[in-house]
């Protein structure tokens, strides 16, 4: 019982340690352990490389891309066409991230997670103005200082 609880605790571990690495992250292969470092992983590529056959629901697309959009609608005021394409965009980064989570290799899951998160801030940053970048980014500095001295108390 207790050998099962600390495989479990490590398994835990791991996967934490693993996540908070991404940008670092180790594919095995038959031949040798290579180290991804600094590179841009193609999402395409590993999507591709995993056993990946979930096609995601709306409801699970809108679970993901709501909160999304109405944050970002609260920290910056939003055009309609902005709002159209935003969503189109938070739908595609949805979808990506539902198919990341059933992907067989943790590694790649989360290589691709972090290239999908990159490549959609990419193109949320293409879409702002850049008064609305700078609103956006007080607001996320504002939470972060209240979170901060939130957690002081």
């Amino acid at each position: 019982m207790k050998t099962t609880r600390l495989l479990a605790a490590i398994a835990v571990f791991l996967s934490s340690f693993s996540f908070a690495f991404a940008n670092n992250a180790v594919s095995n292969d038959s031949t040798s352990t290579k180290l991804v470092t600094n590179q841009q992983i193609d999402s395409t590529a590993l999507l591709q490389k995993s056993t990946v056959t979930v096609q995601p629901t709306q409801q699970q697309l809108d679970e993901i891309t709501t909160p999304i959009l109405n944050a970002l609608d609260n920290d910056v005021t939003l055009t309609s066409t902005q709002k159209v394409s935003l969503k189109k965009k938070s739908e595609e980064y949805a979808a990506k991230l539902v198919k990341a989570r059933t992907m067989s290799n943790k590694e790649d899951s989360y290589a691709f997670m972090k290239t999908v998160t990159d490549e959609y801030q990419a193109a949320l940053d293409n879409l702002l103005t850049p008064d609305q970048k700078k609103s956006k980014e007080k607001k996320r500095t504002d939470r972060i200082d209240a979170a901060v001295a939130k957690s002081k108390k």
